[in-house]
């Protein structure tokens, strides 16, 4: 058995653990959105209590799998592009990426706020909390919603990548894949124009995003998304 036919049965091995971890956290997620979006802001429910819920909830969708995976396997960040070398050529790329579907938002839903993490179901909860409180209670929604949701997505579309490849630098399996996930997740799904528009717009950013790897050789651009773009705007 040759490197690279060892290197993708490792690679299934790992999306199946990461698919196994984040089955009922996704489930959950898919069956009860309504709930999670109207209880988690609901604020006669004690904070504490919505707030630790809905992050571990989070962190079980979104970064528990990857880390599993990684420290077992005893990765590095590097492993997946988080390096310093073209990092602001990665993000400022990234940034190009969300072009399309920012577009989208400023004229169908008049773009009116900019805040990071704005579109979390907890952060206007967390931002009337006394200030130390606040502060820890945001890092710990960056890290989830942003650091973990991002290199999740560069974790997913190289474990694909090492399955199914190609040398087209300009196709990536992983990342149409990871773009098409984000889609149905999200519930991105009909027939209306604008609906399409905005699923194809959405579809481009991920793909933008996770690629931007294939020609810079940095992921950074992916975690700068998900922490100061995605859920920003409102």
């Amino acid at each position: 058995m040759n490197l690279k036919s060892i290197e993708a049965n490792k690679a299934k091995t790992d999306l199946f653990i990461v698919f196994i971890i984040t089955l009922i956290p996704l489930i959950i997620y898919l069956f009860f959105e309504n709930v999670w979006n109207i209880q988690g802001r609901d604020e006669s429910i004690n904070f504490w209590l919505r707030f630790w819920i809905i992050c571990l909830l989070a962190y079980g969708l979104t970064g528990l799998g990857f880390t599993i995976v990684f420290l077992f396997r005893k990765e590095k960040l590097s492993d997946y592009g988080l390096v310093k070398n073209k990092l602001f050529l990665s993000i400022t790329l990234s940034i190009l990426a969300f072009i399309p579907h920012f577009l989208f938002m400023y004229f169908t839903v008049s773009i009116q706020t900019y805040l990071p993490m704005n579109g979390t179901v907890l952060t206007q909860s967390v931002l009337s909390r006394p200030f130390p409180e606040k502060i820890l209670c945001m890092g710990l929604i960056f890290l989830i919603w942003g650091f973990f949701e991002g290199i999740t997505y560069v974790f997913i579309s190289q474990k694909i990548n090492c399955i199914i490849q190609t040398n087209n630098k300009y196709l990536n399996i992983g990342a149409i894949i990871c773009g098409i996930v984000c889609v149905l997740i999200h519930g991105i799904i009909g027939f209306d124009v604008l609906i399409i528009i905005e699923a194809i717009t959405v579809f481009v950013f991920i793909y933008g995003i996770i690629i931007i790897r294939n020609f810079t050789g940095n992921s950074w651009g992916c975690i700068f998304s998900f922490l100061f773009l995605w859920n920003a705007f409102g």
